[in-house]
This record gives structure tokens, C-alpha cells and sequence, in this order.
């Protein structure tokens, strides 16, 4: 995504301390990835760019660069498509608007976002994505022009899983959910894990 704008003067959000350029136009390009799909031999790759090597942005660089603030930068859970290899996880942000002047939201390469990323031999795909201004859906492939205070959420696909969900090794599934990567409903209905089998895993991995 990109966002580009104008300083006429420094936002009043800045006047206690900010960024030290506030003067002059400015464009700014945020990079951060989806999930790959799964392969025959292990899970998908999180939030992970591809095929280009683009490595995540800190978030940091473009608060000090652009006036807006990243309220959240995390991966979404169940997000990767199940299978005996899971698909990577996609991510969501969600950003608020610091300017006192309008500026635009330029979304950038947003594929899969409605037909979803599909899984391969029994696999399920990944998620879809989405794209909101204040929680309303907005055109993806379109400059949208934001004010102050406004909230923009952009969420990346999930990677396709590989083979059926039942043969996902049990110790994984219960990995997944302890590391927040699938829920508890996902692995009880998906992957069909039983609490029992899970409390037992829980506890054989907390002796070790």
C-alpha cells in the first residue's frame, strides 16, 4: 500500500514531537506479505513475500516518515488453508490517518483478496483478504482519499493447504493452537482433535 500527501504545515498530532521533515510533498510505499501455500513436504511460509524477495517494513520507519499511526500489525489466525501441511498465515493492519489534510491511500498488488488462494490434493484454501475505510469496504484497485482520524484495515490472503486436514500430525495442530496460529474451534472442527488429545499433548510437552 501507499501513501502520499502534502505537508503545508507540521499536523497538529506532530507539534509536541515528530517526524523532523514535515515540509513538501511525500510518498511513502509500505510492503508487508500473505501466506504461501503449503508444499508435499512442510507447512506454508507466514507472511512471507513472493516471488519477489521484499522483506516486512518495520512499521516504525513509516510512522516517522508518513503522518499516520499502525493501531495493529499481526498475522490472522486460521487464516492458512488447512491440510496435513497448513498454508501460511496472511496478516492484517490497521492504520489511522494523523494528517489535518486530506491524503491518499494508494492500495498496491491485492490478488486473491475475493477468490481465495486454492489448496492442492484435499487441502483447503487460504483466506481471503479484505480492504475498509472505518469498517465500510472500499474500491481495492482505487486511490481512496482519507482524513484524520480515519481507520484503514487491509488484510492479506492466506496460503492453500496441501492434503487432507486429518493427516496433519497431532502434535502440530496442538503447536498451532498454543502459538495462536489456529483456533481451538479450527482444531476441534477442522483438524478433528479432541480435547483429551490435546490436554494430553499439552501436558507431555510442559514435562519436557
Amino acid at each position: 500500500v501507499r501513501f502520499r500527501g502534502v505537508y503545508r504545515e507540521v499536523p497538529s498530532v506532530y507539534e509536541r514531537g515528530g517526524p523532523g521533515h514535515c515540509s513538501g510533498p511525500f510518498a511513502e510505499v509500505y510492503f508487508f506479505n500473505g501466506g504461501i501455500g503449503a508444499t508435499g513436504v512442510g507447512d506454508g511460509r507466514s507472511a512471507t513475500s513472493m516471488p519477489v524477495n521484499c522483506a516486512n517494513v518495520p512499521v516504525e520507519i513509516m510512522e516517522a516518515r508518513t503522518p499516520v499511526l499502525f493501531e495493529s500489525k499481526a498475522l490472522t489466525p486460521d487464516s492458512g488453508g488447512a491440510g496435513q501441511y497448513r498454508g501460511g498465515l496472511g496478516q492484517q493492519i490497521r492504520v489511522r490517518v494523523l494528517s489535518d489534510q486530506p491524503i491518499d491511500f494508494i492500495p498496491g498488488t491485492n490478488d486473491r483478496m475475493v477468490n481465495r488462494p486454492l489448496g492442492l490434493f484435499g487441502g483447503g484454501p487460504g483466506s481471503g483478504g479484505l480492504m475498509a475505510i472505518d469498517g465500510r469496504t472500499c474500491d481495492r484497485r482505487r486511490a481512496q482519499s482519507v482524513k484524520l482520524g480515519q481507520v484503514i484495515a487491509v488484510g492479506i490472503p492466506g496460503g492453500g493447504g496441501f492434503g487432507p486436514p486429518e493427516r496433519r500430525n497431532r502434535d502440530a495442530v496442538v503447536a498451532d493452537v498454543r502459538e495462536g496460529l489456529i483456533s481451538e474451534i479450527a482444531a476441534q472442527a477442522t483438524y478433528k482433535l479432541d480435547i483429551e488429545q490435546r490436554n494430553t499433548a499439552e501436558k507431555e510437552a510442559t514435562s519436557d
